[in-house]
């Protein structure tokens, strides 16, 4: 099996093995939708992409006035307007936006996009994520994320080539933030030290190896019905035709599988590097 990695694969293995398989080792092309009502799915991402880019452009020197006359919508506007208020606290170097990572876990390729990271004064590494999705979700459900577990470790292992003038007095340690730019106030921080850093090597590395000892069609369907709303794949394997509702709570909370919007954006970057699969 000769696979890039990366969050999202691996977050699909976690959710339902079989679609992982009909994904990322099938290919398996299918119409469905992933969520009811669809068109507020596709604003909620397209607004997702648009505001990524906005912020993308604030950090490579376009005046925030310049950028104000091509927003339209008003809630991104709004996002917009409170990632300015949060923008002064960003003060570290060097500093990367929209970066996309390519690096090695037990001899794997692993390709994560990081949507901001930063050197602090302090000179340990932070990793900023913008998540542009309807709800707050729980500390507890966001540490479950693969994301959470994943993109210390790959900054981490490439820490040298990234910060080559600061590497030998880095702090061992890597800190991952969430901020949502519809609840400015609820950013959701996860601090991973050495220890904790290869044991999460560790646990991906066993999470590969189970993939790849899997052979095609012994990939299990989730036991989670409620999830197959949300899936692609879901009358491929007999789970309905039916979109599930978006929901607009923590699906942990809830019982719900949640659309991950910003997800989306990330899938499409992975998409363009079929080829190098």
């Amino acid at each position: 099996m000769n696979l890039i990695y990366s969050a999202s694969k691996l977050q699909d293995f976690l959710d339902c093995e079989r679609k992982f398989e009909l994904k990322h080792l099938l290919r398996r092309e299918c119409p469905a939708i992933i969520s009811e009502p669809a068109h507020l799915v596709e604003t909620r991402a397209e607004l997702g992409r648009r505001f990524h880019f906005l912020t993308h452009q604030l950090f490579c020197g376009v005046p925030a006035s310049a950028i104000f006359t091509q927003i339209k919508d008003d809630t991104l506007k709004s996002w917009f307007d409170a990632f300015l208020n949060f923008f002064p606290s960003l003060k570290g170097k060097p500093r990367f936006s929209e970066f996309l990572l390519l690096s090695r876990i037990n001899n794997r390729s692993i390709i994560t996009v990081f949507d901001f990271m930063q050197l602090s004064d302090n000179k340990f590494i932070q990793i900023f994520d913008w998540k542009t999705g309807p709800y707050l979700p729980s500390q507890k459900s966001a540490a479950k994320k693969i994301q959470t577990i994943l993109y210390p470790i790959a900054v981490w292992i490439s820490k040298e080539n990234l910060f080559s003038h600061d590497g030998s007095r880095l702090q061992p340690l890597v800190k991952m933030c969430y901020w949502y730019p519809q609840f400015p106030d609820g950013t959701i921080e996860f601090v991973a030290d050495q220890e904790k850093i290869q044991n999460n090597i560790d646990h991906i590395g066993q999470l590969i190896e189970r993939i790849e000892s899997t052979k095609i069609g012994a990939f299990r369907q989730t036991d989670n019905i409620k999830q197959c709303g949300y899936c692609l794949y879901r009358s491929i394997c007999d789970r309905g035709k039916i979109a599930g509702k978006m929901e607009f709570k923590d699906s942990e909370d809830s019982g719900v599988f949640e659309v991950d919007f910003d997800q989306l954006t990330e899938i499409s970057i992975e998409e363009g590097l079929h080829g190098m699969d």
